[in-house]
């Protein structure tokens, strides 16, 4: 006969494992397992669940093992925006938030929570108007000191200085871009396989949703497609207008046009210069009213103008790191201060512990020796 307490954290890996559309079959295999029917027999609650079983299972769900046993608190799960969500997002949703539960943990453990507030409006996005994104765009970047090429500097500023947790995952068919803010702070998902210069504007664009979270997250179960949609074009012109502010972009461009003309190599070239791509620019400027739609539209159907486009950023291709940069200054931070041992660190860094040093040396940080711990005294 089943105990209470195998019952219910046999229910609780049910729940997780339907939440995230997966079959028993899947978790089997996610886990290790060597038959479904042992899932079967531990969501039922008809055999105990060993220790070690219980945390290749939470592994698998992404979650921490203590989330699944009956004593852990309940929490309302947190909510995840998503551009162009699709079905099969589920599970990198979860681990997703499960990421940023690790920063968090990262933060306190080295004493680094406390952070400059991102703007927040009380203003529904879907009742904004294009130009009132603009405005609030130039009121964003003047907040957060982004300077004239707001692509240089957005990434480090919003990371270093607001903790926006950036994280980055090879989303695919799974959805463009994601963004959430919870007890962990501010965070977005970014595809990684995305060009760098769109991945500038993911996080303009995720930007935006987190500004904005406060109205949208109460009436997101009210919104129907028409408000989401209208939402989404609202945050693509704050992200063009975030990062291609007109005071900077307008004489530049004005500097470029000879008569009525401009010649199509320095407008990419200032695109790259601005660390957007083309269409991005192209579009802002028509909204400028310095270039025409049809114009536009024509020139960017044109293949020798994308051949000529990639020609000239093939040097500009990066791909982002597995962990952000500051993540891993944390849990380095954490360890040396003897809160976090190796075998954990090794696990924050997704490694064995014979490899910390080589997955730190990624990141510039010499594997930690007890000589680099001494301490001094401080006169007082």
């Amino acid at each position: 006969m089943a105990s209470d307490k195998s019952r219910l954290v046999g229910e609780r890996i049910r729940s997780r494992r339907l939440a995230l559309g997966m079959s028993q079959s899947d978790l089997a295999q996610a886990a290790q397992f060597e038959h479904h029917q042992q899932v079967s027999q531990i969501e039922s609650g008809d055999r105990s669940v060993k220790a070690l079983e219980l945390a290749d299972i939470a592994r698998a769900l992404h979650v921490d093992y203590s989330a699944l046993l009956p004593s852990a608190s309940e929490r309302p799960e947190a909510l995840v925006l998503w551009r162009a969500q699709a079905e099969a997002a589920k599970e990198t949703e979860a681990s997703f938030i499960r990421r940023c539960e690790q920063y968090y943990a990262l933060e306190r453990l080295a004493d680094d929570v406390q952070r400059a507030p991102l703007p927040r409006i009380d203003e529904h996005p879907a009742q904004m108007s294009w130009a009132r994104a603009a405005a609030l765009a130039d009121d964003v970047r003047d907040t957060l000191d982004l300077g004239s090429r707001p692509a240089a500097s957005m990434l480090a500023v919003v990371e270093d200085r607001f903790h926006v947790k950036v994280l980055y995952d090879s989303l695919k068919s799974q959805g463009s871009a994601a963004s959430s803010l919870g007890e962990f702070g501010a965070a977005m998902l970014i595809d990684a396989e995305e060009a760098p210069w769109r991945r500038n504007f993911s996080c303009a664009h995720e930007l935006f949703h987190l500004v904005t979270w406060d109205c949208v997250r109460e009436s997101v179960e009210h919104l129907d497609d028409r408000d989401w949609d209208a939402t989404e074009k609202v945050a693509e012109a704050f992200a063009a207008a975030l990062l291609l502010p007109a005071d900077s972009l307008l004489p530049e461009f004005d500097r470029l046009t000879e008569g009525r003309q401009v010649r199509v190599s320095d407008l990419l070239t200032l695109a790259i210069g601005f660390g957007v791509s083309i269409d991005a620019m192209l579009w802002r400027l028509v909204n400028l009213n310095r270039l025409e739609r049809d114009a536009v539209a024509h020139l960017l159907s044109d293949r020798k103008v994308r051949d000529q486009d990639r020609q000239l950023r093939r040097d500009e291709w990066w791909r982002p790191d597995t962990f952000p940069t500051r993540y891993v200054r944390l849990a380095y931070q954490a360890h040396m201060r003897d809160r976090l041992s190796l075998s954990k660190l090794a696990e924050y860094l997704d490694t064995d512990v014979a490899s910390v040093g080589e997955q730190l040396a990624k990141y510039g940080l010499d594997e930690p020796e007890d000589e680099s711990r001494e301490v001094l005294s401080v006169r007082c």
